[in-house]
Order: structure tokens, then sequence, then C-alpha cells
């Protein structure tokens, strides 16, 4: 194993022992490794657990690192959480602390993209890509190696229903201007001329039918009544948009034409299209 590779785990492994507040259990530790896609997209094959010999071995020279024999891990020296997390994540992390250590999404959308600016594309990606977040059920989530809090987790689902439940307004859209949409790219494994992306519901009411595409490059696209989109997944594929990875999307209704955009490394879209 490569020394890039050793050093992608050990920056997850050190986010999580971070914040964690006990020993890490070999399963959420080994959930560490595991989910880091960028990693294993530039392997070229698919996500799997190492046997437990083989972490042993890898993590054996890392000096912060303290492994007991019953195969939880903490660090040997406190790593101020600052020091190795990203803004968005000390964000988050900082909305899941003021619930109790277990927010629902939207508690956290609220405060990372209304407040701080950031795209719900980005917190989508970090809560799905960082070790320190944990998904408990459906839209809540809570901090990774940390005891899981009871009340936390009954306020969260009380809040979870209440949002559920509320009537959402329509979003109104200017359609003489360009609507500009976060798509995410399919993960399915057929074949991609097969593949559809799904249209975000706030958008079927403005958007559907065939969209030719801005500069002539590439086939025409078709946005049907159940939201799904085809033929995008293959061109977003073929313009280098990883499987589940989140693209930009700019819609002209008044020509019928669309066009992909690029991501900063902060999520932020730019408006460089592809």
């Amino acid at each position: 194993m490569s020394g890039g590779v050793k050093s992608a785990i050990s920056k997850r492994l050190r986010k999580l022992l971070a914040v964690a507040t006990q020993s890490v259990g070999i399963d959420e530790f080994l959930s560490a490794v595991v989910t880091d896609d960028r990693m294993f997209y530039v392997l070229g094959r698919g996500v799997c657990t190492p046997p437990v010999h083989v972490v042993s071995a890898l993590v054996a020279d890392w000096s912060w690192l303290h492994a007991d024999g019953h195969n939880k891990y903490r660090l040997k020296e406190v790593i101020a959480p600052e020091t190795v997390l990203s803004a968005l994540e000390q964000t988050a992390l900082a909305v899941l602390d003021e619930y109790d250590g277990v927010a629902t999404r939207t508690d956290l959308a609220r405060v990372v993209v209304g407040q701080r600016g950031y795209s719900d594309a980005a917190l989508s990606s970090t809560l799905a890509t960082s070790p320190i977040f944990c998904k408990v059920e459906h839209s809540i989530y809570r901090i990774g190696g940390r005891p899981l809090s009871i009340n936390g987790l009954i306020e969260a689902r009380k809040r979870r229903f209440t949002e559920s439940n509320a009537i959402e307004p329509i979003a109104i859209f200017d359609i003489a201007e360009p609507i500009r949409v976060i798509l995410r790219q399919s993960g399915s494994v057929v074949l991609a001329s097969r593949r559809v992306i799904y249209l975000p519901s706030a958008y079927q009411h403005v958007l559907s039918g065939d969209f030719s595409h801005a500069r002539g490059l590439w086939p025409k696209i078709t946005i049907h009544p159940n939201q799904q989109i085809t033929r995008l997944s293959e061109i977003a594929e073929k313009q280098g948009v990883k499987p589940k990875e989140a693209f930009d999307v700019v819609f002209d209704l008044s020509s019928a034409t669309y066009d992909l955009c690029k991501f900063e490394d902060d999520g932020q879209p730019t408006d460089e299209s592809i």
C-alpha cells in the first residue's frame, strides 16, 4: 500500500479521533477507512473492509495512535479538531454540539448553507464522506467517536417529524433567467446509456421536456414528468463526474438549452462551463 493511501487513511483517522470522547472500536475505525470513496476510485477497485491484521500492520508505525488489546484505538496526545477538520466540518460539528450531538439535516443546512454560504451539495458530500459524521437514520446524524445521546436522538426525531409533515411552499423562479440546479450523478452499475439522474422536486413544476446543449457539443437531454433525466448521466460521466458526485447544471428555458459547470474545491459552483 502506497504512502499516499497511508496518508489518506491517516488523515481520516486523525479527524475521527480528534472529535472522539472515548476510545474508538474496530468497527468505527474501519468505517472511517472504507468510506473514503475518492481514495478507492483512484485505486480503481471497489470499497472493501481490510482484515484486522492488515489494519494492525498498517497503523503499527503511527506514533500518535495507541491500540489496546481489545481492538480499540485512541490518540496518545490530544489533537485540536480545528487543526485537522475543514471549515465546513467544524461548522457542522458546532451545530451538532448545540443539539446534544444529534441533529437533522435541516438543522445542519440552516447554518452551513443558510448562514455560512456553503452549497447544499458540499454539505451532502461532507456528511456522506467525512469520518466524523455518522447517519443514525434517515436525515439524522450524530458525531462519530462519541456515545449516542438518547435525549438528543429523541429531540432530533421530533424535529424531523415536524419537518417531514410541514407543507413546503412551491419555489418561485424567474423563468426569464437561467436556472442553476445541483444534481447528483447516478451510482448505478448499469450501462451509462441506461442510467438516469433525478431532478429535485423543487424544480419539477418549472423544468420538463427536451433541452439541447448550449454550445452544441453534447446530445439533447430529456426531463420526464417523473423527474428522471435521461442521457445526462452518460454525458456527465464523459466530462469526469464520478458516481454519486454532485455537479451543477444551468438550464435556460428561453432557449431550451443546458450546460454543465464545475465546482470549486470547497463545493461552491463556478461560472466556468466544463
